[in-house]
């Protein structure tokens, strides 16, 4: 399955990046951010989603959510 390289990759960069644990889950036009945190943060949020987009080229509907 094509989308769980790119899965394990934007993973890998949001453990990289931002230190967290994260479940991404990819289809057609969507992003799902799972984050391993019980505190939300909406500015992380943001930067999460921006890091995310970087590696699609055309625009990507991301949701993040913060859960433990």
């Amino acid at each position: 399955n094509k989308n769980r390289g790119t899965e394990e990759q934007i993973e890998n960069k949001i453990k990289n990046e931002f230190n967290l644990k994260s479940f991404v889950s990819i289809d057609e036009t969507s992003v799902s951010v799972v984050i391993d945190s019980s505190k939300h943060d909406k500015e992380l949020a943001n930067k999460i989603m921006r890091s995310v987009q970087e590696e699609f080229e055309t625009q990507m509907a991301i949701s993040v959510k913060f859960q433990k």
